[in-house]
């Protein structure tokens, strides 16, 4: 059994560490982007989005 509190805390997402995270991910990006797929690029972006709002 979960309390509501404890279902809020497992399904948060931390917004800031999702941030610095892609941060990482885009120093990656650059590195490999010519082999990049377009489709992975975009998904990221998509993430970006979602995250800003």
């Amino acid at each position: 059994d979960f309390t509501q509190e404890q279902f809020d805390t497992i399904t948060s997402i931390d917004k800031g560490a999702w941030l610095e995270e892609l941060k990482l991910h885009s120093e990656l990006f650059e590195k490999l982007a010519y082999h990049l797929p377009e489709q992975l690029v975009e998904t990221k972006a998509a993430l970006e989005k979602r995250l800003a709002m």
